[in-house]
């Protein structure tokens, strides 16, 4: 189970999404899941490979799971993390650590949205990535400057395919 927490909980995620939670059908699977997690978050060697959960829908059955990782050093709301930093960066080096985190957050998610086969899972992330984006204006705006720094390093060269056929007919 803990190699494979971060499949097992990313596809639990649309359970927890706003427009299930109106259905009452599924308030019983959702307090199912819940305490799973919770079991799961309790156990010694399982709850390390609860870092590697991209983040937690943000939903009230799931409060008990958060604390109880709180409790044991895991902070999965890294969207609340990074935006109490956001805009008061007290050192150079504090900024490109949360640069960095942020970075590889939104690789994370990228990879996530890119690679699911659920489309319900696809859009749970894309709304996290969202609310990430919006609660980190001045990382994303660092992200995005910083890709077009690195991507002005760069030639692009257009091939012309038609200059090929004049020098394949003259040989």
């Amino acid at each position: 189970v803990g190699e494979n927490l971060t499949l097992i909980v990313v596809t639990l995620f649309p359970l927890f999404d706003d427009n299930v939670s109106a259905n009452n059908e599924a308030v019983l699977p959702r307090k199912k899941v819940a305490e799973m997690l919770e079991w799961l978050a309790n156990r010694e060697d399982i709850c390390p490979y609860f870092r590697e959960v991209p983040f937690l829908p943000y939903a009230e059955d799931l409060r008990d799971v958060r604390n109880i990782l709180l409790q044991k050093g895991i902070n999965i709301d890294d969207v609340r993390l990074l935006s109490q930093h956001t805009g008061s960066h007290d050192g150079v080096d504090d900024a490109i650590e949360l640069q960095s985190k942020f970075h590889a957050r939104m690789n994370m998610l990228l990879h996530l949205v890119t690679s699911h086969e659920n489309k319900n899972v696809r859009r749970v992330v894309i709304q996290h990535m969202t609310n990430l984006i919006k609660a980190n204006r001045d990382l994303f705006q660092c992200l995005i400057v910083n890709e077009e720094l690195a991507s002005m390093h760069f030639l692009t060269v257009v091939h012309d395919p038609s200059s090929d056929k004049g020098r394949q007919s003259k040989g």
